[in-house]
């Protein structure tokens, strides 16, 4: 009978640990400076609609403002870059999570943005007009002399069109070929700690992958802290590939990223 877990691997993964300082994981923002960002990213728009750029500049960073300049040396570019900017704006913003680098001069917040594409976007590859576009967007902002700044967007896609991890529970030992092959890493969105397994759901671009790990309690015989598996941080691992499901592995090795 195959033993319920591997555990020479994960033996070495935990002495690593033990040897190793502990991870550094970006710091929870307080709500007052989430805030703060927010309503500097609301000015920012609201420069934009009202076409006041060279107000809503002045919330930009160096890097942001010299971007700017570089693509605005004409009033015909200037017009362009108005109305893509009007046109891409967002007209709902859900804030699903924020964190802070540990020096504290970066901030990134997580988003779902809503927008309904306006008519006359003359833009490749853009909606058609009254569209309506729900995309995952991050914000982040730097401090620079003393004050924060808005550094820039990255747009992400649509969570509706993510293929989910559809986990219906461990599928055991035997579902996993026996090598360590495989590397991956992702964010992790969603953790489940079972009685008889870990279950932690990182997203990798348009999917979801289901890592299994050992439960709780195993874990930390090993020497791993389990706390340290929470949504949004960044995990690495070894793994081995499930037989059939191409979006499932067992974890052999892991370990949190630090985010900077």
């Amino acid at each position: 009978m195959r033993a319920p877990y591997r555990l020479v691997v994960l033996i070495a993964c935990a002495v690593w640990f033990a040897a190793a300082p502990s991870p550094i994981v970006a710091a929870p923002v307080d709500p007052a400076l989430q805030a703060e960002m927010m309503a500097i990213y609301d000015q920012w728009n609201k420069a934009v609609a009202a076409g006041t750029l060279n107000d809503g500049l002045k919330l930009r960073s160096t890097a942001q403002r010299a971007m700017f300049a570089k693509e605005m040396k004409t009033q015909a570019a200037q017009r362009e870059m108005l109305a893509m900017l009007r046109a891409t704006a967002p007209e709902t913003v859900e804030v699903q999570h924020a964190e802070r680098n540990k020096d504290g001069t970066k901030i990134t917040i997580e988003t779902i943005i809503g927008k309904t594409m306006p008519k006359g976007v003359k833009q490749a590859g853009a909606p058609p007009a009254g569209t309506r576009l729900r995309n995952e967007m991050t914000l982040i902002f730097r401090r620079e002399a003393g004050a924060w700044k808005f550094d820039g967007q990255q747009w992400g896609m649509d969570p509706a069109r993510v293929k989910p991890c559809a986990s219906t529970g461990f599928p055991g030992m035997a579902a996993f070929e026996e090598r360590e092959n495989l590397s991956i890493g992702g964010q992790i969105r969603r953790v489940n700690f079972g009685p008889d397994h870990t279950l932690v759901v990182i997203r990798m671009f348009d999917e979801e992958n289901c890592i299994y790990l050992p439960p709780k309690a195993r874990l930390a015989e090993l020497g791993f802290n389990a706390d340290l598996l929470v949504p949004w941080s960044i995990i690495e691992i070894g793994a081995w590939p499930h037989r059939t499901d191409k979006q499932s592995v067992w974890a052999e090795t892991l370990g949190i990223v630090d985010p900077d």
